[in-house]
């Protein structure tokens, strides 16, 4: 009987230590499972802020920071609209329902458009493609480029014509031939030979939408630009090679390309995307990087929506 007693009291004692041992271990796993659900939010949070920007009448910037309450202003502005303009109402099927309902990536989304990360360039349009040509040709004689090039040498942040970007590393400089819609006639008569064959774009080109830009872009070697999403889906961001230097690589989405001489690159800049230079590889000459950027309207997108889309985003909202 003794026995039997000092074995069902061991017996009990290993029951509760291994009940006391299960508990630590559930208590650990527990513990790891809210540190990971930490890191990954974190890491989240990292990669979906906003860059620092320097500009304050940057509207992509306000309307990014201020999201929510944009979205209730413009379905104001959007009502308005449809007192003034009764006929817009037909035009809405697709962007109602953008401005309708809360979007948590801060993005504008038309619903239905087909904007993969990288597009090609012969499923947007003709006159991109003989764009793209005449100015190749163009870059190679244009005097306005070398004089330009030596007014970016001698320029600084504080300079009205070449305006700097926030870079994580290096120098980032941009030449505003378009800025949020409007052209910038102080710089564009700086480039007529540009501004005659933007002619040919028409109305593919963002005029009068917040979104609308076309700039000179020169990146310096060992500078990147972190990663960051655009506004809005219903533009298509393209780039035209002017120098494009080796060493340089861009991803949007998962996908990396570089710029090429005589090779176009389009993309739907509302997907996340980074630029960076390769700095370690010794056999890189370091030149800058430097690009055309235009902005054009999505090709599914109606001369309907796009007067309706210009009315919503022509002017800095808040």
């Amino acid at each position: 009987i003794t026995f039997r007693l000092w074995f069902s009291v061991n017996q009990f004692a290993d029951v509760c230590g291994f009940m006391e041992l299960f508990g630590w271990i559930a208590v650990l796993l527990l513990l790891a499972s809210v540190l990971i659900y930490c890191l990954r939010t974190k890491r989240y949070a990292n990669k979906s802020r906003i860059p620092s920007c320097p500009n304050p009448d940057c509207a992509r910037c306000r309307i990014m920071r201020e999201f929510e309450q944009t979205r209730c202003a413009l379905k104001e502005k959007l009502s308005a609209l449809l007192i003034d303009q009764p006929k817009a109402g037909t035009w809405l099927t697709r962007i109602h329902p953008m401005l309708s309902k809360p979007n948590g990536d801060h993005v504008w989304r038309i619903e239905g458009l087909d904007s993969p990360p990288w597009i090609k360039p012969d499923t947007v349009s003709p006159e991109l493609s003989a764009l793209h040509l005449s100015l190749s040709s163009l870059f190679l004689n244009d005097d306005s480029l070398h004089l330009l090039s030596r007014d970016y040498s001698s320029a600084d942040s504080r300079t009205e014509r070449w305006k700097a970007n926030n870079t994580p590393a290096g120098k980032w400089k941009v030449f505003h031939l378009m800025d949020q819609g409007n052209w910038q006639s102080e710089r564009t008569v700086c480039c007529p030979n540009i501004m005659q064959l933007l002619e040919g774009m028409g109305s593919q080109l963002m005029v009068g939408n917040l979104y609308g830009n076309v700039m000179l872009s020169v990146l310096e070697p060992g500078s990147s630009i972190e990663p960051h999403t655009g506004p809005c889906n219903f533009r298509i961001r393209c780039h035209i090679p002017i120098q494009p230097s080796r060493g340089f690589s861009i991803r949007v989405g998962t996908e990396v390309h570089t710029w090429e001489q005589g090779k176009l690159l389009l993309f739907s800049d509302h997907h996340e995307h980074e630029v960076w230079h390769n700095t370690n590889d010794a056999t890189v000459h370091a030149t800058p990087r430097v690009v055309l950027i235009l902005d054009i309207w999505h090709p599914s997108i109606t001369k309907e929506e796009k007067f309706v889309l210009n009315e919503l985003f022509n002017e800095l909202i808040l």
